[in-house]
């Protein structure tokens, strides 16, 4: 595919983000499945935990098993309650919390307090 300038006519298509990774820091990539309202899966890598304390929007699996995967993503798609719940968690914790403007301010206040 190359690069997606638009991600947003494309995410319409999603039912589900996957991220199984080995090692992350910041997964931006679940921001961005939360700000589409895509429910996601990922393995416990990186700041994933952060993200989740924040408002539960999908699955954090302590690592990569393509079966426990599977069952989790059938579980979505068999239970149609818990992915709109989800789904409007996510979207409502990134509004809330990760913005640009919440996102500038924040990096605003570390870089004054370290100039403090």
């Amino acid at each position: 595919m190359g690069a997606v300038k638009d991600a947003g006519a494309l995410a319409k298509y999603f039912n589900l983000g996957l991220l199984c990774s080995d090692s992350e820091g910041f997964p931006n990539v679940l921001l961005e499945f939360m700000y589409f309202g895509v429910v996601w899966i990922s393995t416990n890598v990186g700041d994933v935990q952060e993200i989740v304390k924040l408002g539960k929007s999908g699955i954090v699996l302590e690592n990569w098993d393509e079966q426990i995967f599977e069952e989790n993503c059938l579980n979505f798609i068999n239970n149609y309650i818990q992915y709109e719940e989800l789904s409007s968690t996510g979207r409502k914790v990134f509004i809330e919390n990760y913005t640009i403007e919440k996102m500038g301010k924040s990096y605003l206040e570390v870089y004054n307090s370290l100039l403090n």
